[in-house]
């Protein structure tokens, strides 16, 4: 049985994660799109998911057996990203938020991450013009 996943956040690079999903097995179950954008409806035919979601409050709310993890693919923004992180956090489930969390890391600090499986993708760090403004500021 394929593990499923929801994604919230159907721009550019969650076209990666879903190419990168399928590929490993998993099954994307729904996505929802920021601000009822009409993205989701192409990005779910384009990757045959089945739910597509108008509200991803919502859909950040669902719990297992319907999924068993999220994608979180959307801008950084402190107030909503920390909105579906607190969702999420609260129902135990398994999360990867493609950015940063936050820009200001001291909204973090009241927040417990034991015993949750977040994981945070940071692979900006490897682009090119990261390590030059690191180069300055080092």
């Amino acid at each position: 049985m394929k593990n499923k996943i929801a994604m919230i956040g159907c721009g550019g690079i969650a076209e990666f994660h879903a190419k990168a999903f399928k590929a490993a097995g998993l099954e994307i179950v729904a996505v929802a799109g920021q601000n009822n954008s009409d993205k989701a409806n192409t990005f779910a035919k384009r990757f045959n998911i089945k739910d597509v979601w108008k509200n991803p409050i919502d859909l950040a709310s669902q719990k297992s057996p319907y999924i068993d993890g999220f994608l979180i693919a959307i801008p950084i923004d402190d107030k909503t990203t920390l909105k579906y992180l607190k969702i999420i956090l609260e129902n135990k489930m398994p999360a990867l938020f493609e950015k940063p969390l936050v820009v200001n890391y001291k909204k973090l600090q009241n927040i417990n991450f034991k015993k949750n499986k977040i994981i945070l993708g940071y692979n900006r760090r490897f682009y090119k013009s990261i390590q030059e403004a690191k180069k300055i500021y080092q």
